[in-house]
């Protein structure tokens, strides 16, 4: 009875209450203060207990989220690490980005978030010493260090002039695609787009996995964060591309 008594005692001075119900959200300190089976998550705001993590930053340095759990990185190996954290969290590490702010894909290539609204501020974003990535250099760390929530272009234009659907006769170029009746598109690693094309459908230009559809992401999914202007029908118009969304779409930088 007194050993009860005093376990009820330390639950409560941590904040807990016994067989209560998680509470994401509940603000914490440490994991004790959270229900059983949840964890003290990380977040910009103030930390906050929550049942599944759903990036590696909420985690806390040497650990990992995987699917949904906060793993050590001493058990299951994090990949590339940099200043910022653990491989693919965002953080302040990501030295390819102008900002300083990005995600860590690999040793050689950075995603970095930001908006862009042509006049070749895509490629401003990355810092010097580093340009937008033509290729991708990083392999599958492209895809496997990035979250699916987000997506990140290269600076590899693609089309075909040819009516829908794409195939894998397009050209890894937009000169001489035609105004009308064309197919454009903008290779990347993510998955944060609905409106994207990849193997065996066609296969992306730079070696990525992924192409996302220009005359799609501004005509149907007219809420998405890139438009692709059609000003000279060449290559110069990837220097006109728009992004609107600041944090979780941007470019992928590739060190010189």
């Amino acid at each position: 009875m007194y050993k009860t008594l005093v376990a009820l005692l330390f639950l409560a001075s941590c904040g807990i209450k016994p067989n209560s119900p998680p509470v994401t959200g509940k603000t914490c300190e440490t994991e004790a203060n959270c229900a059983r089976g949840q964890f003290c998550a990380l977040l910009p705001g103030g930390n906050m207990c929550k049942d599944r993590c759903d990036n590696h930053s909420e985690c806390g340095t040497d650990f990992k989220c995987e699917a949904g759990q906060c793993k050590a990185c001493e058990v299951i190996g994090c990949g590339e690490f940099g200043d910022g954290g653990t491989g693919g969290e965002m953080g302040t590490g990501a030295a390819g980005c102008k900002s300083g702010v990005g995600r860590v894909v690999s040793a050689t290539m950075h995603a970095c978030p930001g908006t862009f609204n042509g006049n070749n501020e895509a490629a401003k974003l990355c810092a010097s010493g580093w340009s937008w990535c033509t290729s991708n250099i990083a392999g599958a760390d492209c895809e496997n260090n990035l979250p699916r929530t987000e997506f990140y272009v290269a600076n590899a234009p693609q089309g075909q002039n040819q009516p829908a659907p794409w195939q894998n006769s397009g050209m890894c170029a937009w000169n001489g695609i035609q105004r009308d009746n064309s197919l454009r598109g903008v290779p990347g690693c993510g998955n944060g787009i609905a409106i994207l094309e990849g193997i065996p459908t066609v296969t992306p230009c730079g070696g990525f996995s992924q192409t996302a559809r220009c005359w799609e992401m501004s005509a149907v999914e007219q809420s998405g964060p890139f438009t692709c202007p059609y000003l000279q029908g060449t290559n110069a118009d990837m220097q006109e591309i728009r992004n609107t969304e600041p944090v979780r779409f941007g470019v992928l930088c590739c060190r010189n």
